[in-house]
């Protein structure tokens, strides 16, 4: 499953992640390679990390049973890593240049079309990602429920995103206002 939800997902994160500072990007025009851009990083290495275990132990479930998975899986793990660390880089990368730019709306976009390429990919495989098994096993009907109610892996999925997500905005607030106070 992450292999088709993971990118936009993160792709959404990195964009929230400048969004939380848009006032202070539009004001000081930070840009590049600055706080925004490495915490999208960091949330994507981590987010990474966590995948681990499923990328070795669970790669059917990983390619959401739509096709077998290949069989160097730490190759296609380290891309899959780097497309992850991409995506969310790109989010955090671009949004900001468009809040620079004084371009909320695009900058908005940046944010929302990654967000219902997420919703959507989760509608469609809600059934795979409830199911843990084989390739073989899922498409006999035989894999396994994992947590028979979706929206319920929906909700815990977006709450613990969220989390991080928001304990990196406070983060950033808190570095920008050190910023602020320090440059006055």
């Amino acid at each position: 499953m992450p292999v088709l939800l993971d990118v936009p997902g993160l792709f959404v994160a990195g964009s929230a992640i400048a969004h939380a500072s848009r006032k202070r990007i539009e004001t000081t025009g930070a840009y590049g390679e600055s706080r925004y851009v490495r915490s999208a990083l960091v949330v994507a290495i981590l987010y990474s990390l966590s995948t681990l275990f499923l990328a070795f132990w669970r790669e059917d479930w990983m390619w959401s049973y739509l096709l077998r998975p290949p069989v160097a899986t730490m190759v296609w793990y380290l891309i899959f890593a780097a497309v992850l660390c991409g995506a969310a880089w790109l989010g955090a990368l671009l949004t900001q240049r468009a809040l620079r730019r004084g371009q909320r709306l695009l900058a908005y976009g940046y944010l929302l079309i990654p967000f219902l390429m997420l919703v959507g990919g989760w509608l469609a495989l809600a059934d795979q990602y409830t199911h843990i098994g084989t390739y073989d096993e899922y498409h006999a009907g035989r894999a396994s429920a994992f947590m028979p109610d979706t929206w319920r892996v929906v909700f815990i999925s977006i709450a613990v995103n969220a989390t991080v997500l928001i304990a990196v905005a406070i983060i950033n607030r808190r570095l920008d206002s050190r910023d602020a106070k320090g440059e006055t």
